[in-house]
């Protein structure tokens, strides 16, 4: 079974788009990779490359003959439920279907709170996080890409197992910088 966060983190040193060189980068990084860890969090501003992180780890996943999964905001906006209601049911069943696989695969949830209210994407978080820790032996990777301080903190402060983190956008600023940042709400 490859080590799946040991690939993603060599394509991103490898690839030519991915710098923490902002001067060299078209999309600068910071990140922290843990080759123990599970769970990729990636977050970012708007535009800032997040999105293009999750295709780069579909990509290695698509390499490695990895099942893969994506909950994106193209596959969760229809329908006659609420975007926050599509949101949830995506990322549980995308865990669900992840951890019932039994296979190293790869699940991408890119931007998993998109119209929740804090408090919901805090327990979005928690959940992730108890996904993660019940199922760590048999997990492939869990990328999370978010903007949300409430998922992040909740399901960082339930993880008992070691995570790996990425900030995009900023080389200078890591994933911890932007976590202590002051929390804005819309």
């Amino acid at each position: 079974m490859p080590n799946i966060i040991e690939l993603v983190k060599e394509k991103f040193e490898n690839a030519r788009i991915f710098d923490n060189d902002e001067n060299n980068a078209i999309v600068p990084i910071n990140f922290d990779i843990d080759n123990a860890s599970k769970i990729l969090f990636v977050v970012g501003s708007n535009a800032s490359g997040k999105s293009l992180v999750g295709r780069i780890v579909e990509l290695v996943a698509s390499e490695e003959e990895l099942p893969k999964r994506s909950c994106s905001m193209r596959n969760r906006t229809s329908g006659d439920s609420s975007t926050g209601e599509n949101s949830v049911h995506a990322s549980v069943i995308g865990l669900k279907s992840t951890v019932e696989s039994k296979n190293s695969a790869v699940l991408v949830l890119d931007e998993p709170d998109l119209g929740l209210a804090d408090e919901y994407s805090a327990a979005l978080g928690q959940h992730i996080a108890k996904t993660v820790n019940e199922n760590h032996e048999t997990l492939g990777l869990i990328v999370v890409i978010t903007h949300s301080h409430k998922l992040i903190d909740a399901a960082i402060s339930e993880l008992t197992v070691p995570f790996s983190k990425m900030h995009v956008g900023d080389a200078h600023v890591s994933f911890d910088e932007w976590r202590a940042r002051p929390f804005k709400a819309a």
